[in-house]
C-alpha cells in the first residue's frame, strides 16, 4: 500500500485489510525487478483474435462488419499489433471512412519504416506516425511534438503549454490572448478525441510538478493533460528529425 497525496492506493486482502497488493505496469521490466522491488513480473500478452476485433469495431463503428470493408479492417488491425494504444488511435482515425480511405490507410501502414524502434513496438511506431501524418493541419501536428517533449516531465498543465505556443508563434495571426486561451482548448479536444492526448492524473491536492501552474484555466475539464509514454515516444522521434527542431530543457542554470 501506498499514499498517493490523500488517497490510498493498492488492492486489500479479503482476509487482512492491513496487507495491501499494488500492481505496477511498465515496459521495462529492469524497472519493475531491481528500482521498483517488484515480488512479480509477468508480460501483459497483445489482445489476440475476438478481443482485438471486439475493441475495433466498437469505436471504428459497425461499419467495419459490412462486406467491402470487413476484409481490410481485418488487415489494419493486423498492423495494429494487439497493443489497445494503437487499435484506439488508428480505429478513432478510421471512424466512418471510406472503402479508399481505409485502403489507403493500409498502404501507408505497411510502407512505414520505422528506425530504432525496439522490434515489439515497430507497429505501434507505425500506427502512431500515420496518425501524426494525418491531422489536418500544422498547428495540431506541433502541439502534438511539443507535448511529446512536455510529457517527459508527467502531466502537461494548460498554461504551461500556452506559454510554449505563444512564446513559439504557433498560432499564426492570432495576437489576443483570449483568442490564443480558444485556439489552444480547441486543439486539445481534438487530440483527445483522437486518443492522442488523454485526460490528466487525478490531483493530489498538493500543489507540485509540472500541472501546478493553473491560473489562467481554472475549468476542472482544462486544467492539464497527459500523453501516454508511447504516444509520447513517438512524438519524440518525430520531433527529432529535420524539419522539427523541438527541445524542452528544464532549469537551466544562469552564468
Amino acid at each position: 500500500m501506498i499514499r498517493h497525496g490523500r488517497t490510498l492506493v493498492g488492492i486489500p486482502f479479503k482476509d487482512d485489510q492491513t496487507i495491501w497488493k499494488l500492481v505496477l505496469v511498465s515496459r521495462d521490466a529492469n524497472l519493475l525487478r531491481k528500482d521498483m522491488g517488484a515480488q512479480k513480473c509477468f508480460p501483459i500478452q497483445p489482445l489476440q483474435g475476438e478481443e482485438a476485433w471486439h475493441l475495433f469495431r466498437n469505436i471504428a463503428g459497425d461499419s467495419v462488419e459490412g462486406d467491402q470493408l470487413r476484409p481490410i479492417a481485418i488487415k489494419v488491425l493486423d498492423e495494429c499489433g494487439g497493443l489497445p494504444i494503437a487499435i484506439v488511435t488508428i480505429a478513432t482515425a478510421l471512424k466512418d471512412e471510406t472503402v479508399a480511405v481505409w485502403k489507403n490507410a493500409l498502404d501507408e501502414l505497411r510502407s512505414c519504416a520505422p528506425t530504432n524502434i525496439r522490434a515489439m513496438e515497430e507497429k505501434v511506431y507505425s500506427c502512431l506516425e500515420w496518425s501524426y501524418n494525418h491531422l489536418k493541419g500544422d498547428e495540431v501536428r506541433s502541439l502534438v511534438l511539443l507535448c511529446g517533449c512536455l510529457s517527459y516531465y508527467g502531466d502537461i498543465s494548460m498554461d504551461q503549454m500556452l506559454r510554449y505556443v505563444t512564446g513559439l508563434d504557433f498560432f499564426e495571426g492570432i495576437h489576443s490572448l483570449e483568442r490564443a486561451i480558444n485556439k489552444l482548448v480547441t486543439l486539445v479536444k481534438t487530440l483527445k478525441a483522437l486518443s492522442l492526448l488523454l485526460d490528466d492524473t487525478e490531483d493530489d491536492g498538493d500543489g507540485s510538478g509540472v500541472g501546478a501552474s493553473r491560473l489562467l484555466f481554472m475549468d476542472g475539464d482544462h486544467k492539464s493533460v497527459r500523453m501516454h509514454d508511447l504516444v509520447c515516444d513517438v512524438a519524440r522521434i518525430i520531433a527529432s528529425k529535420d524539419p522539427h527542431l523541438f527541445k524542452v530543457v528544464e532549469d537551466v542554470p544562469s552564468n
